[in-house]
């Protein structure tokens, strides 16, 4: 009992992790104030001797706001990404070839997940809002989550095919 309960911590509990982050920075905890900070804090800590620059500087202004853009971008992308690996390996529960239904739970939960995320922010946030391109974000995370298992399986399913056609070692 132990051990099946271990085990679906070990597969269950890092997906859970995951979207209870995805909908909790969906709220107004994922604001640009907030990623803004947490930029500032990142940059301080890699370059402590960059300099504070002045806040009138209008071209400082843009350049950090697109900074904070690409970031936000960025996090949509990896974020969806590590979800959907994650997702696979929970419905795959440790088997070695990959299911249709491994694809397509990936996709519809994925889908579903982006729906609450968007239902988040229209409904329990103030300060946020649904954009589209955010949307098409998170499914290009998802594509690439799915290319990378379709990758990971055809290379598995390659390597048991030569290791099954090489005859046994002799001595």
């Amino acid at each position: 009992m132990r051990r099946r309960l271990a085990r679906a911590l070990l597969f269950v509990g890092p997906l859970l992790a995951g979207i209870a982050i995805v909908l909790a920075f969906a709220t107004d905890r994922g604001g640009y104030e907030r990623s803004w900070t947490l930029i500032i804090r990142w940059l301080g800590l890699w370059t402590p001797e960059y300099p504070k620059l002045p806040a009138d500087n209008r071209t400082i202004e843009l350049s950090m706001y697109q900074l904070n853009a690409a970031f936000r971008r960025i996090a949509h992308v990896l974020t969806y990404a590590s979800i959907a690996l994650l997702l696979v390996r929970t419905i795959q529960w440790g088997e070695a070839r990959l299911r249709l239904r491994t694809v397509l739970g990936m996709l519809v939960f994925c889908g579903l997940l982006t729906g609450a995320e968007s239902l988040v922010r229209l409904k329990l946030s103030t300060e946020r809002h649904v954009r589209w391109d955010q949307v098409a974000l998170n499914l290009i995370g998802v594509g690439i989550a799915l290319a990378l298992t379709l990758i990971f399986f055809g290379v598995k399913a390659l390597e048991r095919r030569v290791q099954l056609s090489e005859p046994p070692p002799t001595e």
